[in-house]
């Protein structure tokens, strides 16, 4: 996604997204749960987050939404 759809995206919320809780599911592996408001609709999702390891700093591989938003 390019930057300017992020920006869009994120910049015309109504209430940021705010990350209300993370928790490990395993190795590499993590579940947040997270809210936001837009001018259409309350988000209460959360995503499994996917990480890697590179020289020895850690970096999001992928990020998919579980619930829809």
């Amino acid at each position: 996604m390019p930057a300017e759809a992020l920006t869009a995206f994120y910049g015309s919320l109504t209430k940021p997204i705010e990350l209300m809780d993370i928790s490990k599911s395993n190795d590499g592996t993590f579940i947040a749960h997270y809210r936001y408001t837009s001018a259409k609709r309350l988000c209460d999702g959360k995503a499994a987050i996917t990480t890697v390891q590179r020289g020895g700093d850690d970096f999001i591989q992928a990020i998919k939404a579980l619930d829809g938003c």
